[in-house]
């Protein structure tokens, strides 16, 4: 099915998914809806446990990825930056895990999600933190 035309999207003023993925963003399960509508800046924080990735495929997947290369257990903080109205739309998805932080951009385009991400190596000195930009591929169409 369809999502909603650009000018729909523009006039609804949807939360960047449900406007791309249309009718299909309500199959999702109520908590990923929930959180996919939030807007505005919002801080969450949880509890995460990290696996490190053991084989070389999956080391070079969470290298691509900014995902932690290393075992961990602790609290995490989770940003969400989402603002519908503006154009184009953007959230920003910054992600403290206890050994490493990282942030992604998700920029709409079209009907489609671009993401790209900022890696900073470790949490304990941000100020001493070399940062990677890195592109995913558009999620959707």
């Amino acid at each position: 099915m369809r999502g909603p035309n650009e000018r729909e999207c523009l006039m609804t003023r949807l939360p960047m998914y449900a406007a791309i993925m249309g009718d299909t963003f309500l199959r999702l399960s109520a908590p990923v809806q929930q959180f996919h509508r939030l807007t505005g800046r919002q801080v969450l924080h949880g509890w995460v446990t990290v696996s490190a990735p053991v084989s070389w495929p999956a080391k070079l997947l969470a290298l691509i990825l900014g995902t932690p290369l290393t075992a961990s257990h602790g609290r995490i903080k989770f940003e969400l930056r989402a603002e519908p109205q503006v154009e184009p739309q953007v959230e920003t998805w910054p992600r403290y895990f206890p050994t490493k932080t990282m942030c992604s951009t998700l920029t709409r385009n079209g009907a489609t999600v671009v993401e790209s991400k900022l890696i900073m190596a470790a949490n304990t000195n941000d100020a001493g933190n070399t940062a990677k930009k890195a592109t995913s591929p558009p999620i959707g169409q």
